[in-house]
């Protein structure tokens, strides 16, 4: 996966925050708000072209043998709304620019940690985290629709990175 999707679905993931930032009026109008509402609509679209984008690739059967579920990855993730309502429009340039920096720290490490499926917008959409066992004995990280799954299973499902499935729902 190249560093710009990654940036994209950084974006994506964080849509909900620029949201909140945007509608906070936190950098103040210009260009602050531009900026993060605009860092909010390249992520919506990067995660649409995202799921677009596995219908042109071809699907791979993916046979589970154990699975563990993730969501809890999004407690830590979530942890990152709080910061917005910290630093206002009344807060010092300093804190401003701190609250900048940071935004730039998550997004490195977000790239850099290969955790891009921890993603809003997948919650918001439904699909559930699973970390699973293949046949292999391979270990790798399943988005997918599903609440539950009935093991062992093969599912047809599209590689987003290297140990990182997607099973798309065809609803």
């Amino acid at each position: 996966m190249s560093v710009f999707t990654r940036i994209i679905l950084f974006f994506s993931s964080y849509v909900p925050l620029f949201v909140f930032l945007t509608i906070l009026n936190t950098f103040g109008f210009f260009p602050g708000d531009i900026v993060t509402a605009a860092m909010a609509f390249l992520g919506i679209i990067g995660f649409f072209r995202l799921l677009s984008g596995t219908a042109t690739s071809a699907p791979q059967n993916l046979t589970i043998r154990s699975l563990q579920p993730r969501d809890g990855d999004f407690i830590g993730y979530t942890l990152t709304y709080i910061v917005p309502f910290l630093v206002s429009q009344q807060s010092s340039v300093n804190k401003k620019v701190v609250f900048a920096l940071l935004l730039a720290l998550l997004c490195f490490m977000y790239i850099k940690s290969e955790f891009f499926y921890i993603n809003s917008l997948f919650a918001l959409k439904g699909y559930r985290l699973f970390q699973v066992t293949t046949s292999q004995g391979a270990s790798a990280v399943l988005i997918t629709p599903k609440p539950f799954i009935q093991l062992p299973v093969t599912l047809s499902v599209y590689r987003l990175a290297n140990f990182v499935f997607l099973e798309k729902n065809n609803g």
